[in-house]
């Protein structure tokens, strides 16, 4: 469909499948300076990734899907404050997407 996928990991070994695997690898801590390319991001990480520092620079027309377990990964309130888009699906099981 033409989509360039990015894949954010913190493992040297992680990051080499995801190229191996023909994705955009990303290293978390190179995603404050990229978030402002994509048009959707996923989050499967349970932990506070999108910050109000990440979230400022996000597109105003992006869309957030929120997978991961509890507590999730998104400063909902900075997201309202700075216009993004957020849908919080925590815990969806594999076959529900």
């Amino acid at each position: 469909m033409g989509a360039q996928t990015y894949v954010e990991a913190r493992k040297y070994a992680d990051l080499a499948m995801i190229e191996g695997h023909g994705y955009e690898p990303l290293p978390l801590e190179k995603l404050q300076e990229h978030i402002h390319e994509f048009d959707i991001i996923f989050n499967t990480i349970p932990a506070m990734i999108l910050d109000e520092n990440i979230l400022k620079k996000v597109k105003k027309d992006a869309l957030i899907i929120d997978l991961a377990s509890k507590p999730g990964g998104v400063d909902f309130e900075a997201a309202k404050t700075y216009g993004v888009k957020v849908i919080w699906a925590l815990s969806l099981p594999p076959n529900a997407i």
